[in-house]
């Protein structure tokens, strides 16, 4: 019968997904789901995920967190099963590109957690409704709660098969919209190890990944960050996690240029990775996770070493495709780049349009660091520091530029403030004080 073989389906999904052939893995995945009973539209769209959504806030409404830990246990088979399934290609659908599809899982997941009790896997799907939250929804705060919630979830049922899944959500995308970036870094290390330890590899390298992540965003020392990237690579290529091993050498081969690593410091190809073939096969596997982060790489590389107008192109890309990093903070730094290339191209061009780009990163970076100072504040100031700088503003600018290097540093961001310190030396030398530029640089 089919729930005999339930299992071996399951085995067959997560053999796909891990080679990453991520297309087929859902296919296959959705297909067992609908025998079980959970059914899909066949085209997810946005109507599709706001109907759905407001379906599930008016259940959520009807529960308090303690109503919600309190609930019994899930006990019917087809619903657990399902359940184990939605948490196995939610990560699939993510790295394609499918987030209507994602939102559908993570708003099924809960709802069975709700109506049918709780299981293991409603950890996880608590937790990706906070993806959701954070990422086409935009509400940091309710996203931290149900982070947190999912963390409450976990702890209930001892469910350490579980932790490297939900930590790679709540410590990997939820919790750096509002909590210090370097706070995360201990317990992706932790859930590492856990995942080990209880045969979930998948995840143990994703917070690996994650781990490395957050460590070169939140300005670690390149050198010692490179040697673990290396390690951290051929830990990935041995247990065969190529999807993730992937997004790990795109952050790899760009701390190398960094450093000076590299032919042409401006492509992301080198020791650790040939950035045409492994586009070609991101293409070629539905991996738009790692098109996006060689994009993202590629632009900051140009922006870094001053050209701006290829900067600008790999801008424009995914300018207006937030959902493609679900909800992730390197949207964040996404958009930080972005401002700062439209601003020095207003500078260079005068072309207004370059400004009006520049208002929306602005506007969006002070939202941001409303709800997360810590991690954005230093980044809002040096974008208004720009700003003053395009405008005009000379004192303005000049003291921006000094609040955005005071606040990095102090936050121990030294990636954002080897950045304002230069930027502040441009600024200077423009301005002609060539004795206060030599003091930034």
């Amino acid at each position: 019968t089919f729930k005999h073989k339930v299992h071996a389906h399951y085995t067959f999904v997560k053999s796909l997904g891990s080679r990453g052939l991520l297309t087929e893995a859902i296919h296959a995945g959705l297909n067992v789901l609908t025998k079980l009973g959970e059914q899909f539209p066949d085209n997810a769209n946005k109507s599709a995920v706001l109907v759905d959504f407001e379906i599930t806030q008016d259940l959520l409404d009807g529960f308090t967190e303690e109503a919600i830990l309190s609930l019994n246990l899930m006990v019917e088979e087809n619903k657990l099963s399902a359940m184990k399934f939605f948490n196995l290609i939610m990560m699939y659908t993510t790295v394609t590109g499918k987030q209507d599809l994602t939102a559908l899982i993570g708003f099924k997941m809960v709802r069975l957690s709700l109506s049918c009790g709780l299981c293991r896997e409603s950890a996880c799907g608590f937790s990706l409704y906070g993806i959701i939250l954070c990422g086409p929804f935009g509400s940091v705060k309710k996203a931290y709660h149900f982070g947190k919630l999912a963390v409450k979830i976990l702890n209930r049922f001892n469910a350490r098969d579980c932790l490297a899944r939900v930590y790679a959500v709540v410590y990997g995308i939820i919790n750096p919209w509002s909590q210090p970036l370097q706070s995360c870094l201990d317990p992706h290390l932790y859930a590492q190890k856990t995942g080990m330890l209880t045969g979930d590899v998948e995840y143990a390298m994703l917070n690996l990944h994650f781990y490395l992540a957050a460590s070169f965003q939140s300005g670690k020392m390149l050198k010692k960050l490179s040697n673990e990237m290396r390690i951290a690579c051929l830990e990935m290529a041995k247990y065969n996690q190529g999807l993730i091993l992937s997004f790990a050498l795109t952050f790899w081969q760009a701390t190398l240029n960094l450093m000076g690593l590299s032919d042409d410091p401006i492509k992301l190809s080198g020791d650790a990775m040939d950035r045409d073939k492994l586009l070609n096969h991101a293409r070629d596997r539905t991996n738009s996770q790692c098109e996006f982060l060689i994009n993202y790489h590629s632009m900051c590389l140009a922006y870094y070493f001053e050209e701006y107008d290829l900067a600008a192109e790999l801008a424009g890309k995914y300018r207006y495709d937030p959902a493609i990093v679900s909800g992730r903070f390197i949207r964040c730094d996404y958009t930080f780049c972005d401002g700062l290339i439209c601003l020095c191209l207003g500078r260079k061009t005068k072309e207004n349009k370059w400004r009006v780009l520049a208002v929306e990163m602005l506007k969006q970076m002070r939202e941001w660091a409303e709800n997360s100072p810590w991690n954005c504040q230093q980044k809002l100031e040096l974008l208004n520091a720009e700003f003053f700088f395009l405008d005009g503003y000379i004192h303005n600018a000049a003291k921006a530029y000094d609040d955005a290097i005071s606040i990095a540093h102090d936050h121990r961001f030294i990636n954002d403030e080897g950045l304002a310190c230069e930027r502040a030396g441009v600024f200077h030398h423009e301005c002609g004080n060539l004795d206060a530029s030599l003091n930034y640089f």
